[in-house]
């Protein structure tokens, strides 16, 4: 395994949200809590990545500068893993062995999650939040491992009844040629037959999309109602584009494939793609929480997005999981204490954990792209 990577980010990073800002000194200025996290800040994944941990941190530094933790600033280091399932192991075993973190937050990836979780069990410490909706780590309950986020099941579902609602049953499947699309292809099947779809045809598509045209073609050849994109990275933005030239069908995709960067590499050609969301709108004032998150992106320079907002909500979460761990967080009060909370509200998004479960939520909406990068729901 590799060394810890470090780079200019993570300094960034761990100041932001530690020791930068004078006002901090002043708020919360006790012993810091130590929280963790391994996170892709180079390589492909890092475009998708690094607008929501970056907002993430923002969330935290904001949570200091009001106190913190009775008194206690939260303390978020950060390590590059370059979406590397081996070197996210070597960068948890340094976070949790040398930097002696309370706990871990916002891992990115499912290979990356599935490698630490037994060595999560081994040390007894809870990781709060992870990007990935694998089904296959929820399958079993991990007594370390909580999600705040629906399902890929949950997402193929809500996909899948919308087709439905509107009279579209001849569905067909791209996804993506790799560990990632090979175990949602199945999923895909059963959910479109269980609700009484047809898949029509499915198809690989290479990671980096160089046969994007090809698979297009085929796909526009069988005639489907919907086609259903099971992609992240360089393929969907390539898929999207050879859709539109060949005049395929309509097609929707999961949360993790569109962020800011494909919306805006896609251009005109984002025009019709539905994209499953696991948050409300950021745009629409009409929550606190939301309100708070449009202020404090503000606030950073940052953008109003899809991607910040994610990043946001998942910061909220950490800090409620230490807020219920009592005057003193450590690994074992922040797991009783996130499993005791059970249904609670962030100010407009409701979750619910217990010793039973560690998935907070299952929400799911659809939100259609526009020709100027717009979401509509």
């Amino acid at each position: 395994m590799g060394s810890p990577q470090v780079n200019r980010r993570q300094a960034i990073a761990t100041l932001t949200t530690a020791i930068a800002a004078p006002s901090l000194a002043l708020a919360a200025n006790g012993e810091p809590i130590r929280v963790g996290r391994s996170a892709p800040l180079t390589g492909m994944m890092a475009r998708i990545s690094v607008s929501n941990l970056d907002a993430a941190a923002v969330a935290i530094d904001e949570f200091n500068r009001q106190g913190g933790h009775r008194g206690r600033p939260i303390e978020l280091e950060t390590l590059d893993d370059a979406f590397d399932p081996k070197q996210t192991v070597a960068n948890t075993k340094v976070l949790v062995e040398q930097r002696n973190v309370v706990a871990l937050f916002g891992y990115f990836g499912t290979a990356q999650v599935g490698a630490v979780l037994p060595y999560l069990l081994e040390q007894k410490t809870p990781m709060i939040t992870a990007v990935t909706g694998s089904p296959a780590l929820r399958q079993q309950l991990h007594p370390y491992f909580f999600t705040a986020q629906a399902s890929y099941v949950d997402e193929l579902v809500k996909i899948v009844d919308n087709l439905k609602n509107v009279m579209s049953t001849r569905i067909a499947v791209v996804y993506e040629d790799n560990p990632f699309g090979q175990q949602m292809h199945p999923l895909a099947r059963q959910v479109i037959e269980a609700k009484g779809g047809t898949l029509v045809d499915a198809q690989p598509i290479n990671p980096d999309g160089s046969n994007a045209r090809a698979v297009a073609e085929a796909m526009a050849g069988q005639s489907p109602h919907a086609t259903i994109l099971l992609s992240v990275g360089p393929a969907v933005v390539a898929f999207v584009k050879a859709n539109k030239a060949a005049r395929g069908s309509y097609v929707y995709t999961l949360s993790l494939s569109v962020g800011e960067a494909a919306v805006k590499a896609l251009g005109k050609d984002a025009r019709g793609l539905a994209v499953a969301r696991l948050t409300p709108s950021p745009w629409r004032s009409n929550t606190p929480l939301i309100r708070r998150y449009q202020a404090a992106m503000k606030t950073a320079g940052m953008d109003i997005n899809y991607d910040t907002l994610y990043g946001y909500a998942n910061a909220q979460v950490l800090i409620e999981a230490i807020k219920a761990s009592g005057p003193t967080p450590s690994r074992a009060s922040i797991t009783s204490g996130l499993e005791g909370l059970g249904k609670f509200n962030l100010g407009g998004m409701e979750l619910s954990y217990s010793p039973s479960n560690h998935h907070g939520t299952n929400y799911v909406d659809l939100a259609v792209l526009t020709a100027d990068g717009q979401f509509l729901r």
